[in-house]
């Protein structure tokens, strides 16, 4: 039956408008019910798009995120997570655990992504993505981490000491150039918001990538020499002034 619904209509409108009320309860029907896996991952994925109360979708996909059997459905069960953002306190809690037990490389990249998104918005996402950084087992995750916490850019004083050492440590090169490119992210952030408190910060930042043996990562050091060149420069006004 529903291998039958997804033959007939376009991808598009396999369940219906998006507005539609109705097409949601069927979204949750399929989700919970539909035997192929291809087809609730991507009930899953639509739910997260939907224009509908966050009362009702957001418990489906926890436990989508949860108990499906299928790491491709949990896995699009956290992105809609985060497509919808903490607009419950049970979001970011069911985030965080399903990175923590999950053994599945694409449903922690997949959780990581969400919890960028959602990143800005909770004080509690930065601190599990610098443990996840130090301590997941897959190289790609740990890379992914490096690039969300570059892309969040808060927290200076917890992130460029764990990017530092993940490039300093990380026995991955890809790990490694996602750090240094976080790092760069970061101090633009930092030059572009004008935080002057994080100067210490950046200049560690700068002797570790000036210090690496690769050149592609030594180059990731003129933007970090510049941002801390730049809010020098505006220290001294404020000072002055």
């Amino acid at each position: 039956m529903w291998a039958a619904t997804l033959s007939v209509l376009p991808p598009s409108n396999v369940f219906g408008a998006e507005q539609d009320p109705v097409s949601v309860d069927r979204l949750i029907e399929v989700l919970e019910t539909a035997p192929q896996p291809e087809i609730r991952w991507r009930a899953a994925q639509r739910l997260g798009t939907v224009e509908a109360s966050s009362e009702r979708v957001v418990p489906v996909l926890i436990r989508a995120l949860g108990w499906d059997v299928h790491p491709a459905v949990r896995g699009r069960a956290a992105e809609a997570l985060g497509i919808i953002g903490p607009v419950t306190e049970d979001v970011v809690p069911a985030l965080i655990e399903a990175l923590g037990w999950d053994d599945q490389l694409r449903v922690r990249w997949r959780v990581v992504e969400a919890l960028e998104a959602i990143g800005p918005e909770t004080e509690e996402v930065v601190p599990v993505l610098v443990e996840a950084l130090a301590s997941d087992e897959f190289a790609g995750v740990r890379a992914r981490v490096a690039q969300s916490l570059g892309a969040i850019g808060s927290e200076s004083e917890r992130t460029i000491p764990a990017l530092i050492l993940a490039l300093r440590q990380d026995r991955h090169p890809g790990v490694r150039w996602q750090a240094a490119a976080a790092l760069e992210a970061i101090a633009m952030r930092l030059r572009n918001t004008g935080e002057t408190g994080s100067i210490v910060w950046l200049k560690d930042a700068l002797a570790a990538l000036e210090n690496h043996d690769q050149p592609e990562i030594q180059s990731n050091a003129d933007a970090v020499r510049e941002a801390i060149r730049f809010l020098e420069v505006a220290q001294t006004s404020r000072v002055t002034q």
